[in-house]
């Protein structure tokens, strides 16, 4: 397993991910939107632009978003994204990390695995 950050070379395994998602109406935590782009370079563009305090969109924050990628397969099994600052919404209701499972992959220990290394991240950032 490695956790990456979205790159266009996973086009097709981002599309997957995302058509799991909506052909079981499950919500999609921690990945920044997905369900509402199409187009995987699109949704990467608005990544980027969460990724700069410069340009994040007014009432988002600034965060990164990583996906976890099974090696044998290249299969996305998960997304996480690590909020480097929090806004009043998410103090209530988010905190710093936001998760999901592909359906098809839960209740493997992938959720676990995942969070393991992204407290990797989390701590570079000091938030913890």
């Amino acid at each position: 397993m490695k956790l990456i950050e979205p790159t266009i070379e996973f086009d097709k395994q981002i599309r997957e991910y995302r058509k799991e998602f909506i052909d079981c109406g499950d919500p999609m935590e921690g990945a920044s939107r997905l369900k509402q782009y199409d187009d995987p370079q699109e949704w990467i563009e608005f990544l980027n632009k969460l990724k700069d305090p410069n340009t994040v969109p007014q009432g988002r924050v600034p965060l990164t978003q990583y996906m976890l990628v099974r090696e044998n397969d290249q299969k996305i099994v998960g997304m996480v994204n690590i909020r480097h600052s929090l806004n009043a919404y998410l103090e209530r209701c988010g905190g710093h990390i936001g998760v999901s499972i592909v359906p098809s992959e839960r209740h493997k220990g992938y959720a676990t695995q995942m969070l393991k290394m992204a407290l990797t991240n989390v701590r570079s950032l000091e938030l913890i």
